[in-house]
Formats: C-alpha cells, sequence, structure tokens
C-alpha cells in the first residue's frame, strides 16, 4: 500500500501540489465525511478550471483589442473624424455632455478615434465637468449627481452568509447523521419499552449532543467568516491622491467619481479606468489583465489606463472616466466571482499575519539635529540649511498642502513625508522653495537605480541637480561636501570614512539612511540629456526611524512554531535589514544576511545550497524575491521523502 501511495501519488503535497495531482486525489478519496464542509477552504477545481477559462478567454479578447487599435491608428488618421453620438437625455440634464457607456467604450477598447471626436482628454473633461487642475467640485449635491449618472467605484460582492447556513453545514457531518439515527432509534426504542419521560433520556442525550456541537461548530465557523470579512475590509482600505475644489487630498478609492484627477506614483494600482493627463516617463504593468508581461508606456499618444493595473514607473495625473462594475477590472472581477475560495484557513491567517508584519504603520521622522550637534556641538551654517531645504522641498514626490480647514498636511510615501516633516521643523517653507526656482526635469525613485533626482532652473540663472537616494551609492557619486562652517571641500579620505562610520551607526540603530547631494550644472546642459551622476557635492546623511509594531516578533515566532520559514526581503542596506530582522526574531545565529548584487552573481549549484540558510536579502530587486522563491520552491519538492506515505 505505501509503494502504490508513493509511486501514484508521491507528487501529492500538503501545500502547493498541481491540480492534476490534486484532481487524481479528490478521484482517489471520493468518500469523504462532510464533504461539502471539509473541502469549503480547498480549492474548487471545476470551478478553478471554468474561472481559468473564462479569464483567459477575456484576457485574449483584450490583447486583441488593443493590439487591433493600435495597428488601426493610421488608418483612423486619414480619416475625417464625424460623430453621431447623442448625448442621453438623462445625462444632459444633469450637466452633463457623455455617458458612462461612451466613456466606458473609449477607455476599455483603447478607441483613439472616438477620444478625437470627443476631444481629447481636454474635451472629455469639459464633458465631465470637470478641471484637469482643479478636478471636481465638493459640493454633496453635485457628487450626489454625478454618482447617479456614473456610479460609485464599488464592486459586486457575493452576499455574506447567516448563522443559519453554518447551521445547516455543520448539520451535514457524516458522523451527526449517523448519531441522529440512533438518537431516533433510542427514542423510540426506549419510549416504546420504558414509557415516557424515562425512556427518552438516552435519545435526548444524544440529541443534546447533537445541537451542543453543532452550535459550537457553527458558531466557530460564522465568527471565523465575519474575521475574514474583517481582515478583507481592512485590506481593502486603499488611499489615492486626488484633485478637488483645487486642493490636493487622499481620498478612499471607493469614492473616486468620473471626472476625478487622480494623482499616481510608483508601485500604485490604477482605482479606475482614465486617461493619461500629464506625467513623466510612465510605465505601466498590464500583465493582470492582458497577460503581456511587457509594460505599457503610457503618455499623451497612448493615454488609456485600466483599473487593476499598476503603475511600474513613473509618476502621472489621471482623469478617471471609468469606475466600479463598467471597468475592464470589474467586469473581469465578476468573470471570477464563480472561482471559488483557493485558500485554506492557515493561509488565511498567515496571510494576516503578512499584512500586520508589512503594514508597520506609518513611518515618521526622527530628527537628527541633536545628534549632529552632538558630534559637531555648532548650528547649521544658513547657506547649508538652504541647500538642504531645498533638496528636501524640491527633489521629492510629497507634497505640503493646506487642506480645507487650513491645517498643513503633509502627502507622500512615509519617507517622503518624514523628510518633508524635518524641513518643516527647520523652519523651511515648502512652497517659497517650490515657486523660487523651476523643474527642468525629473528622474523619479525606482527599485534599480535606487535614487532620484531633479534639475532645476534657479532664480538667478544656472541650473543645479539634486539628488537623492540610498546613503552608500549617493555617497559614491560624490567627491565634495558641506563642512560644518557651510564651505564646500574636497571629500578627503578622513571626511569619506566620518561619513561611511554615520552611515553604518544609524543603519545599526535600525535606522533607514538616505543621503541628500547637489550638483552645479552649466547652462549647456539640456534637458533631453540624463541627469548625471557623479560629481555630486554630499549636503548630508539623514537617519528615519521605521518602527517595529508591537507584536511582530510573537508573530514571527508562532509561525516558526508552526514549521513556517520567514525572510526579510527588502531594498534596505545590509546594517539596517539585519537589525531590523534581529529585532523582530526573524535573522537568528545561524541564519544569513546577504545583499541582492552577491546574491546575483552565485551559481545554481550555490544557490541549492545556500537558500534553505538566508534569512535576510538585502539591497535586493524585485527579481531577487521571485528567483528566491523560485529556487526555495524546486528544493522542497527534491527534499520529499520518498517512503512517505503522508502526502
Amino acid at each position: 500500500m505505501e509503494n502504490y501511495l508513493n509511486e501514484n501519488f508521491g507528487d501529492v503535497k500538503g501545500k502547493n501540489s498541481s491540480e492534476e495531482a490534486l484532481q487524481r486525489w479528490r478521484n482517489l478519496c471520493w468518500l469523504v465525511k462532510n464533504r461539502k464542509r471539509r473541502f469549503r477552504f480547498t480549492a474548487n477545481l471545476s470551478k478553478r478550471f471554468e474561472a481559468e477559462a473564462i479569464r483567459r478567454s477575456n484576457q485574449e479578447k483584450l490583447r486583441v483589442a488593443v493590439l487591433v487599435s493600435k495597428a488601426a491608428l493610421q488608418f483612423i488618421h486619414c480619416l475625417n473624424l464625424s460623430s453621431d453620438y447623442v448625448v442621453p437625455k438623462e445625462v444632459e440634464e444633469a450637466g452633463f455632455q457623455i455617458c458612462a457607456d461612451e466613456l466606458g467604450s473609449i477607455v476599455e477598447g483603447h478607441d483613439v478615434k472616438k477620444l478625437k471626436i470627443h476631444g481629447e482628454v481636454e474635451g472629455i473633461a469639459e464633458k465631465l465637468s470637470t478641471s484637469i487642475n482643479d478636478g471636481i467640485s465638493t459640493s454633496e449635491d453635485l457628487l450626489n449627481v454625478r454618482k447617479g449618472i456614473y456610479g460609485i467605484n464599488k464592486f459586486n460582492e457575493s452576499p455574506p452568509r447567516g448563522f443559519l447556513v453554518f447551521v445547516w453545514e455543520a448539520l451535514q457531518d457524516m458522523t451527526l447523521m449517523i448519531l441522529g439515527v440512533c438518537a431516533l432509534v433510542s427514542l423510540i426504542v426506549g419510549i416504546a419499552m420504558e414509557g415516557w419521560p424515562k425512556g427518552a433520556h438516552d435519545g435526548l442525550g444524544i440529541v443534546a449532543s447533537i445541537l451542543l456541537v453543532v452550535f459550537v461548530t457553527a458558531t466557530s465557523d460564522y465568527k471565523q467568516s465575519l474575521q475574514f470579512k474583517d481582515l478583507d475590509r481592512e485590506k481593502k482600505k486603499i488611499t489615492v491622491q486626488v484633485t478637488r475644489n483645487a486642493v490636493r487630498q487622499k481620498i478612499s478609492i471607493y469614492d473616486l467619481l468620473p471626472g476625478d484627477i487622480v494623482h499616481l506614483f510608483i508601485g500604485d494600482q490604477v482605482p479606475a479606468d482614465g486617461l493619461f493627463v500629464s506625467g513623466f516617463s510612465v510605465l505601466i504593468n498590464e500583465s493582470s489583465l492582458t497577460g503581456e508581461s511587457e509594460p505599457v508606456n503610457v503618455n499623451a499618444v497612448n493615454p488609456f489606463l485600466l483599473s487593476g493595473t499598476k503603475v511600474q514607473d513613473g509618476s502621472c495625473k489621471m482623469l478617471v472616466t471609468t469606475v466600479g462594475m463598467r471597468t475592464q477590472w470589474g467586469k473581469l472581477m465578476a468573470t471570477l466571482s464563480e472561482g471559488g475560495d483557493d485558500e485554506t484557513p492557515l493561509q488565511v491567517k498567515l496571510n494576516g499575519v503578512a499584512t500586520i508584519i508589512g503594514k508597520i504603520g506609518l513611518f515618521f521622522a526622527v530628527v537628527t539635529f541633536a545628534v549632529l550637534v552632538q558630534g559637531l556641538c555648532n548650528p547649521i551654517p544658513e547657506i547649508a540649511k538652504s541647500i538642504l531645504l531645498e533638496s528636501i522641498f524640491k527633489n521629492t514626490g510629497g507634497e505640503v498642502v493646506v487642506n480645507e480647514e487650513k491645517k498643513v498636511q503633509i502627502l507622500g510615501t512615509p519617507t517622503e513625508t518624514a523628510l518633508l516633516e524635518f524641513g518643516l521643523l527647520l523652519g523651511g517653507d515648502s512652497h517659497q522653495k517650490r515657486e523660487k526656482s523651476k523643474v527642468v526635469k525629473v528622474e523619479p525613485f525606482n527599485s534599480t537605480k535606487k535614487r532620484m533626482g531633479v534639475v532645476i532652473e534657479l532664480p538667478n540663472g544656472g541650473l543645479r541637480a539634486h539628488c537623492k537616494g540610498a546613503s552608500e551609492i549617493v555617497l559614491a557619486a560624490c567627491d565634495k561636501f558641506i563642512d560644518s562652517n557651510g564651505v564646500v571641500a574636497p571629500l578627503d579620505e578622513a571626511s569619506t570614512i566620518h561619513l561611511k562610520d554615520t552611515i553604518e551607526r544609524f543603519a545599526s540603530e535600525s535606522l533607514r539612511t538616505l543621503c541628500l547631494a547637489y550638483l552645479e550644472l552649466g547652462n549647456e546642459y539640456s534637458d533631453e540629456s540624463p541627469i548625471p551622476s557623479e560629481g555630486y557635492t554630499c549636503i548630508g546623511i539623514v537617519g528615519i526611524k521605521d518602527p517595529v509594531r508591537p507584536g511582530v516578533k510573537e508573530s514571527v515566532a508562532i509561525c516558526r512554531s508552526a514549521g513556517i520559514v520567514v525572510r526579510m526581503v527588502t531594498g534596505d542596506n545590509l546594517t539596517t535589514a539585519k537589525a531590523i530582522a534581529r529585532e523582530c526574531g526573524i535573522l537568528t545565529d545561524d541564519g544569513i544576511a546577504i545583499e541582492g548584487p552577491e546574491f546575483r552573481e552565485k551559481s545554481e549549484e550555490e544557490l541549492q545550497e545556500l537558500i534553505p540558510k538566508i534569512q535576510v536579502m538585502a539591497r535586493s530587486s524585485p527579481l531577487d524575491k521571485h528567483t528566491l522563491n523560485f529556487v526555495y520552491q524546486a528544493l522542497e519538492l527534491l527534499i520529499v521523502p520518498s517512503n512517505s506515505s503522508t502526502n
């Protein structure tokens, strides 16, 4: 029997088994107690196959539509553009000149002809009664009218199951059914032999036991389902930056409406279908919709942005045109809703742990001024302070705004927020610095170059480049630094050692370090050229605290006790990553911490020996995580015991 199981079902694992192996195992185990309840958190293979086929069909249709629309561009440009589109009466009465279906057909079909007919992006914005610069009005009445015409940005969800449904599922247990039959027989025989109520004691005792088990099981499952819904609700609490009433602000993605002006950055998921307004070097990953791995360059020529795709590089402003179930993502989700829940309870709990670990909370700035004063005991010279504030407020992806309540609000990533808050604590005026000089070129931050840069035109003429990023990378591009007197001095060996020691000290204290630098450019510089990568003057090193949320270390310990390997893959430098990993209980004495560049140089044989011991990977690229996971899964398949009969 053991040999038979090993030969025919050796590839059936506790997790990550192939669908073909699962199907063979299901066919063998056709008789299961309470099959409906036992398998309710496991893969519904028939529904999965059906959903996968629908998803592939939709992806292929969308891919073909995209390719056909692109191929037809040259022909479309030769046509005399005309339109027989008639604005529906209710849309016109509401103050708009285009309906939701027309908007959806433009973006979903990448219909350049219709877009031109409606006056490009500016014409669409005008017909949506919005402004590219100021956004839509926040008047409650106007927002309600807009919702009535175009809908809201929410997807249809299956109704929650009530408590009685779980009671019914618990009753399907084969053991309870057998006990129920026994209780009935006991009641009939007992009452017939001994009369009521003495003869009913045994039967009623069995019934009471059945009811107790059913209600305990149903209550547990019902509470579990509510917890899953709470986790799902928390996971969906996503905010985006929009401009409304000329004020840039954060709102929930579910409050987005056609006409909103959304600000997108690297890593953001496009929250609705829309059109590109303006931006820099925007690359969109559409693989979730089309299956194409190559990113799409979105610009004024190809302005179409689809919900559910991700910003791979660059940043931009987007005009929202379609929301909710009318978006391409909404239509795709509707076809996949029959796929069932493929996660086991353990996987759901682990996802919750990963969410807690991943969402450590808002980063906050650690004021390094006291440390600098202690190491140097002098104030920042005015000229150095001016350069520092210019670097903070000009070379940033965040923004300091005044909201409708006349309160200062900082928008951006936690790192950008911390730096901007530091600039404000130094007495800086973000609006004054922004208006004082003009931005000529921007190179956004990405995980490959690990730095960002900006070129500005100074008020008195001339150009200046500012650079910010990973400390060791930016410092290596510097040959000068600003000393304690505010004077630019050559970066000699002693100064380099001092700065590197500062970086190392900050990193050992679990601080995320950044280096700020600038470079004076000549008037011969062209905005078509890349920002220079060397010859900079170091302004300083800043440290940002990334506090570990209470309970993280305990969660890691629970995962380890359950046999789950927890690894940290991060873009921080090695010292910072090791300090945080030790604080979380991830890095142990026998574990290995490695940097991405070193990891990528290893051969396949070296990786197979090294990966089981790796607990921390620093300065990693997105591909490193994929390689780590792929090789580790391959190793798991190789080390399955040949004499195991428990698979």
